[in-house]
């Protein structure tokens, strides 16, 4: 799809967000799924936006975003007293 085929993305953001009326996202834009972001009315995500959406993400009304935002929800474990010997084969 052509960066300018304003219509063409409407739709797939649409159908990426679902209930979602007037937003907007300018690409490249990146997620895993795309079914846990929610986002509400005239939402707008500039340039190289990041969603990694492992758990649910919602954003509300009116939210624009500058360009390279990431919002991170995937995660891994964190260990307060150092990593266990056994989680990496380190003996």
């Amino acid at each position: 799809m052509e960066r300018s085929d304003f219509n063409g993305r409407s739709e797939v953001v649409k159908e990426l967000f679902g209930k979602s009326d007037g937003a907007c996202v300018t690409p490249p834009f990146y997620c895993d799924y795309g079914s846990y972001i929610e986002v509400g009315k005239n939402f707008f995500a500039n340039y190289n936006c990041t969603i990694l959406d492992v758990a649910k993400v919602a954003i509300g009304d009116n939210c624009f975003m500058a360009p390279n935002v990431e919002i991170y929800t995937a995660g891994h474990p964190i260990y307060p007293d150092g990593i266990p010997e056994d989680v990496f084969g380190i003996k």
